[in-house]
């Protein structure tokens, strides 16, 4: 490889780095449980194809959280799957599509007796039943 050619590939290498760290905002998601009484606390599964955020326990009116960057092709997604008590859900909490309701970068999500709402502009909008039980 010349010299010419390997000062090239750092070149778009440096840029990648810095075109994918900084120019894609940071994006926030916060599931909140809102849920009555409490016990069965809130226990959730969320991942995307690359991440996998692991499972986690959230008490009554405590929130779960996490930070991110969209890739390069847009294409990121994270979907979560909750349990309570004996109740079941899953669905996409982050996707292209559902960023577009929103420019300020905060997803915010409140999981309910009645299912899960999604904050949008300050409007609580249910977006998520319970889907069944054990």
């Amino acid at each position: 490889m010349t010299r010419s050619s390997s000062c090239l590939i750092s070149f778009l290498t440096i840029s990648l780095f810095f075109t994918t760290c900084f120019s894609f905002p940071k994006l926030h998601v916060t599931i909140t449980n809102t849920l009555p009484g409490p016990d069965p606390p809130l226990i959730l599964h969320c991942k995307s194809k690359d991440n996998d955020l692991g499972i986690h326990t959230v008490l009554l009116n405590q929130s779960y959280d996490w930070s991110f960057r969209m890739n390069l092709i847009g294409s990121t997604l994270f979907s979560c799957d909750f349990v309570w008590g004996k109740q079941h859900a899953g669905f996409v909490v982050f996707s292209k599509d559902i960023a577009k309701k929103l420019h300020n970068g905060e997803f915010m999500y409140q999981a309910r007796g009645d299912g899960f709402y999604f904050n949008v502009n300050g409007d609580w909008q249910k977006v998520q039943d319970w889907s069944w039980s054990y």
